[in-house]
Formats: structure tokens, sequence, C-alpha cells
């Protein structure tokens, strides 16, 4: 009978794949529960309301969502640098 040594680091490694597996099956269960109400909402919403004359004139939304991820994709990248900054404070990268 042979048997299959598990070691920490690979359990860590195995619950770290499970829980990253269930967070983009939650994330992605939210997502298209979002746009499925917003199909419902925009199809409910009468367009006559997004042409109100005393409205302020409003981006259109794809310039605006490309313009958030470009600033979150900057926000992450400086958010990356500092925990890995962080980190090596903690734990110093060898000496080559």
């Amino acid at each position: 009978m042979a048997t299959t040594k598990t070691t920490p680091a690979r359990e860590a490694s195995e619950f770290a794949q499970v829980i990253r597996e269930q967070v983009l099956t939650a994330v992605q269960q939210g997502q298209q529960m979002t746009i499925a109400a917003a199909r419902a909402w925009a199809q409910a919403v009468p367009p006559e309301l997004f042409k109100a004359p005393n409205l302020p004139a409003i981006p259109d939304i794809r310039t605006v969502n490309r313009f958030t991820f470009y600033v979150v994709a900057d926000v992450l990248k400086a958010q990356r640098e500092f925990a890995e900054q962080l980190a090596n404070v903690f734990v110093p990268e060898p000496a080559a």
C-alpha cells in the first residue's frame, strides 16, 4: 500500500489553489448577477431619462471604463511594489 507523503508547503499550496478558485468563482458569479441586473434595469428605464436637458454631459461609458482600469492597473502596480518592498524588510533577498 503506497502512501503519498504531503508536506506543509504542499498542503499550503493546494489550499491556496482551492481558495483562489473559490474566490474567482464567487467574483465571476457576482459579475454575472450584476450584468443581469444592469440589463434588467436598462430595459426598464426609458431612454428619455438619459436625454434630459438639465443633466450634465456624461462621458461615454466605454471611455470611463478604460480610464478606470488604467488607473486601477497603476494603483495595483504601485501596491505590488510596496508589498514586495515590505516583504523584503522581513525576509531580505539572499546575497548573490
